[in-house]
């Protein structure tokens, strides 16, 4: 029912393209009757025959089990075109013999006489070209060669006849070309439905001698030029690719029997070609009925048993398919390329949806305090919060209203805020500085950075706050740092002395500190706490200068940072003799015997 429907179709537009009435009302007549449901689409064409012009891209798939993908070929193409011109013009650009071409166009596959803008095909697209492997159709090159260059002609001729060739191309201006380039021959189209015009192999058929001694020829014996034939033998018959062609008989200048001559030797007959087996002669045996069914169909016609896994299925262009397994087949080559199709949107969609995501977390990884972009209820005080009114740990995602968040920080005496959520399991994600910044006030925020500093000397251990005034300049020191200078104030500090004698090296101030403890109340206190350190073991005086030095971290080997003597800690006297470094015959004498003393730590 659908064939004649688009047979009717076809037919009124041809009625009406010609401006044929009388033919154009009757086809609308029936297909009124039939009550079809039908689409018009008006081919908007200029003065000069032409339509709109755009690129198609042709996705190509092919029948060869090992072939790779191709890339897609960008065609220039008008909305007038049909399907044939289609198909010429491939043949003519790319080398694709027109039988072997299956343009697939909206989920079907597009016959030769409808036209791109009747298949909705008006803008820049992407169509699938499905191509038959030319061994399949027995196509040779000789073959294919003499169609490719008939074709060119064909194009050629209807250039210089001033037409459009996208628009031109029809069957029926190529059935004219052929009937013209014969010169006077009758051409009749003959065969199936759907048999490209193009397709006729002019390959010569058995010769055969007419009544009289007068040769015919068949269509093989194309003329270089309308009168005159290539081949002097005559042959008949008809081609075997769906057309026929009957020839005048040309009359020849007395009877080649006569004269006694049988003409030029046959050529060699070709190879006998092994015919390729029927899709049942290959097919596979059902188990449960033993019927015989197609190779790639997957379960039995009969009783719908599945194929034996054991089958191994042989290549599409090894044997012969019928109607039905060919249908399978190119349905199962367009649902891959569906899928392809599918399959290659989603990972543009999946691109198109990371990227988004990724500029979302930039933007998001830009702010210093990222607020909630839906209402929640707080966990603190259980009030709900609308979005963008509340605030989102970046480093655990817990969600918070400002002010408990705010309260929360303000009264914290750790060093570092923490995360206040809890369930069970505390938080312990640390809330960064530059979210604090942004939740308290400006006030807040400084008074929270001045406990922090004083948080953190008072926790570490090799913290020395500047002795100047007022001042609030901190470092922390480790065993090889004597003396520490101060950005904020420029003063410099004396770790040793725990005091700053800019000017003077710690043994003059140390002397003029113990003068001055007589009348001075301060310098009284200072050189009364450095003499208790030295009683309670924490600091020494060095044995060559006499200056109080202390330890701070480290092994038990020490460096006077008046005299620069190198001393044991642990025995508080000289780490060598008086010859220095590596002189045994003085000082602690570690390591000669075994340790200098039972509690040193390493003195080297």
């Amino acid at each position: 029912m659908q064939e004649v429907e688009d047979s009717l179709v076809t037919a009124l537009e041809e009625a009406i393209s010609k401006g044929n009435v009388d033919q154009a009302r009757d086809m609308a007549e029936v297909l009124a009757r039939k009550k079809a449901k039908l689409c018009i689409n008006l081919i908007s064409v200029g003065d000069d025959g032409s339509s709109n012009t755009f690129k198609l891209d042709v996705k190509l798939e092919s029948t060869l089990q090992d072939n790779v993908p191709f890339a897609p070929i960008p065609l220039q193409v008008s909305s007038g075109m049909s399907i044939f011109g289609l198909k010429v013009k491939m043949a003519i650009l790319h080398n694709i013999p027109m039988r072997c071409q299956n343009w697939i166009i909206g989920k079907k596959i597009a016959r030769d006489k409808e036209i791109l803008s009747n298949l909705r095909i008006t803008k820049p697209c992407k169509v699938y070209l499905f191509v038959v492997e030319p061994k399949t159709l027995e196509l040779d090159r000789g073959e294919a060669s003499r169609q490719f260059e008939m074709l060119k002609k064909f194009h050629d001729s209807l250039v210089q006849r001033g037409l459009n060739p996208d628009l031109a191309m029809t069957e029926d201006e190529y059935s004219n070309y052929l009937r013209q380039s014969f010169g006077g021959q009758r051409y009749r189209p003959m065969g199936q439905p759907g048999v490209d015009a193009w397709s006729s192999s002019y390959t010569q058929l058995d010769s055969a001698v007419g009544n009289e001694g007068i040769p015919t020829y068949t269509a093989g014996d194309v003329p270089d030029s309308p009168g005159t034939l290539r081949n002097p033998n005559g042959h008949q018959g008809q081609h075997a690719t769906g057309y026929e062609y009957d020839i005048i008989a040309l009359s020849m200048p007395g009877s080649m029997s006569a004269r006694g001559h049988t003409g030029p030797p046959k050529p060699p007959a070709p190879p006998k070609r092994i015919p390729k087996p029927l899709a049942r002669e290959v097919g596979w045996s059902c188990e449960r009925c033993t019927f015989v069914n197609p190779p790639i169909i997957p379960a039995c016609r009969t009783c719908l048993a599945p194929r034996p896994e054991n089958y191994e299925i042989p290549l599409p262009d090894s044997y012969i398919m019928d109607k039905d397994e060919e249908r399978i087949f190119l349905e199962m080559k367009q649902n891959e390329m569906l899928l392809e199709e599918w399959e290659e949107e989603e990972k543009q969609e999946g691109r198109r949806q990371a990227s988004q995501n990724l500029a979302q977390m930039m933007q998001v990884a830009e702010q210093d305090l990222v607020t909630n972009m839906e209402s929640f209820e707080c966990p603190i005080c259980f009030t709900e919060v609308e979005p963008n009114e509340g605030v989102t740990l970046r480093e655990c995602l817990h969600q918070f209203c400002r002010e408990c968040l705010e309260h929360h920080i303000n009264i914290c005496n750790e060093p570092e805020i923490k995360c206040p959520y809890t369930d069970g399991d505390d938080c312990e994600q640390v809330i960064p500085d530059r979210e604090i910044k942004q939740i308290i006030s400006e006030e807040d925020y400084k008074r929270y950075l001045h406990l922090s500093v004083n948080r953190a000397e008072a926790a570490a251990p090799d913290s020395f706050h500047c002795k100047s005034p007022d001042c609030v300049g901190l470092c922390f020191y480790d065993d090889e740092i004597n003396f520490f200078d101060c950005e904020v104030c420029g003063h410099q500090n004396c770790l040793t002395c725990k005091a700053i004698h800019e000017g003077q090296n710690c043994k003059t101030y140390q002397e003029d500190l113990r003068i001055k403890a007589g009348n001075d109340v301060a310098a009284k206190k200072t050189h009364e706490a450095l003499q208790e350190m030295v009683r309670k073991g924490e600091a020494m005086n060095c044995p060559k200068c006499g200056v109080v030095i202390q330890k701070k971290s480290g092994c038990d080997w020490m460096q006077c940072s008046m005299c620069k003597v190198e001393i044991c800690w642990v025995t508080k006297g000289a780490r060598w003799g008086p010859k220095g470094r590596g002189d045994t015959t003085g000082g602690c004498k570690c390591r000669v015997n075994g340790k200098c003393h039972p509690n040193c730590g390493n003195c080297h």
